[in-house]
């Protein structure tokens, strides 16, 4: 659906809510067998922020066969022979080595993954400034990086609606003090608290338990 691409939906509140476990339990199962994606992309900052089980996550709340990877070449490999991916792996590794930039043009090239994409993006407050130009406003002192993370998500935003980020603490340009610059704008939930959820789950398809449990998320957030 076109209304919600070029559009980050931010996941947010407090730490310890429950956001990354609703994610691994609720959203990409619904994901992969309901919105029938290939594959799904989870980024962190850090190493240290996967945990083996979400791996047990992913699997055990699917009915597809779903190839939990972490290097691009294995979900390259897994998704030409039509299989579904889900790949974890470092903002670094995505967005910063040549591996994963060649990885991503791949994926946006390749029309046959149109709306079959989705990424989610953990801390998402801290590698997201759109812009050089926006950062120290952003970050609160300058830089010369080139804000590949907001500049690479932005290119998937364009082909499917299914971009997320999560965060107890939203950034600037997140919360909507400052305008992005890009194509790519950002929506957190809690600004229009039932509007927002009625998207997520139209765009997902969730139901029953999880439409509370994501209602709860939401809320407090």
């Amino acid at each position: 659906n076109n209304k919600y691409k070029n559009t980050m939906n931010i996941i947010t509140g407090p730490t310890g809510l429950g956001k990354t476990w609703a994610t691994f339990n609720y959203i990409v199962p619904e994901l992969f067998d309901n919105k029938d994606l290939q594959l799904i992309i989870y980024s962190y900052p850090t190493t240290e922020i996967w945990e083996e089980s979400y791996k047990s996550y992913i699997t055990d709340n699917t009915s597809s066969d779903i190839h939990v990877v972490n290097e691009v070449v294995r979900a390259k490999s897994k998704l030409k022979q039509g299989k579904k991916v889900f790949l974890h792996l470092s903002n670094q590794a995505l967005v910063v080595e040549s591996s994963g930039l060649d990885f991503l043009d791949y994926i946006t090239t390749d029309t046959s993954l149109n709306s079959k994409i989705g990424i989610f993006c953990d801390e998402v407050n801290q590698w997201m400034t759109s812009d050089p130009s926006n950062y120290k406003n952003v970050q609160g002192w300058k830089t010369k990086v080139k804000c590949m993370m907001y500049k690479k998500i932005a290119e998937l935003s364009d082909i499917t609606p299914y971009c997320f980020g999560l965060t107890a603490t939203p950034q600037a340009e997140q919360r909507g003090e400052l305008l992005p610059i890009g194509n790519m704008k950002y929506k957190i939930v809690k600004e229009n608290k039932t509007k927002a959820i009625q998207d997520i789950i139209f765009m997902i398809g969730l139901g029953g338990f999880a439409y509370l449990l994501f209602f709860i998320i939401y809320i407090c957030g």
